[in-house]
């Protein structure tokens, strides 16, 4: 190896592991809610905002 791959080699591991962190899940401050109770596959299938129900939920 030369002194430009000893140099370039971890700087471009540390910028790849930047690109798969995850970001944070936006969440209201009441109740710690994701979506607020709305069904998520309900906009692609629907293509509205449909109300979830309170059966199927997950923490």
């Amino acid at each position: 190896m030369n002194f430009r791959q000893l140099v370039i080699t971890p700087v471009m591991v540390c910028l790849s592991q930047l690109t798969f962190a995850a970001d944070p899940v936006n969440t209201t401050w009441i109740g710690n809610l994701a979506i607020e109770g709305y069904d998520t596959v309900a906009y692609f299938t629907d293509g509205e905002a449909v109300e979830g129900r309170k059966v199927y939920q997950t923490e």
